[in-house]
């Protein structure tokens, strides 16, 4: 009964908080995330991370992260991801493009046959939340990080206009 009780406590909790967020929408943005406003700060459930260095380790094709899978050698990362987790919620971490690998960052120009460098997307991942994240001391928890490229909001693409498209249907959650 005591069990039944507090599920309800926190069920009814977290009802109450997410009213408070005001979320953010355009009939023409979208984005792999979605925004909240709330205090004057903005909030959204994912982020983007672009790692420097080898920190995450996957397989070839896979997309779905766990965070086991981070190298244990950066231990501040793992503090933080699972401090993230205990706070929002479960975490979901997706590599951004699964079919890349570490290390493939060069390759034989058509023209000069002399080899480039191009940008490595291997340790470009999403960190996805249950729950609305304060965009501002989230980027700056992460930009501290020294094995950290960049970190930046979800993108939001806008549509200047509506398809020509007789199966295009703007519902306001995109097509």
């Amino acid at each position: 009964m005591f069990k039944k009780i507090i599920i309800s406590f926190l069920i009814f909790f977290s009802c109450i908080l997410l009213a408070q967020f005001n979320k953010i929408e355009h009939s023409n943005a979208y984005s792999e995330g979605d925004f909240y406003l709330y205090k004057d700060k903005l909030y959204s459930d994912a982020i983007v991370i672009k790692f420097n260095e080898h920190v995450i380790k996957t397989p070839l094709g896979k997309k779905g992260i766990i965070i086991p899978e981070i190298d244990a050698r950066y231990v501040k990362l793992h503090k933080i991801l699972s401090s993230l987790n205990n706070e929002f919620g479960p975490l979901g971490i997706e590599k951004q493009i699964p079919d890349s690998e570490w290390g493939e960052n060069t390759v034989r120009h058509r023209i000069t046959k002399r080899f480039v460098r191009i940008h490595d997307y291997s340790q470009l991942i999403t960190l996805k939340f249950k729950n609305p994240t304060p965009l501002d001391s989230l980027i700056e928890l992460f930009c501290n990080l020294p094995e950290v490229d960049y970190v930046h909001q979800p993108i939001i693409y806008v549509s200047l206009e509506e398809p020509d498209d007789d199966y295009y249907e703007n519902n306001g959650n995109g097509i």
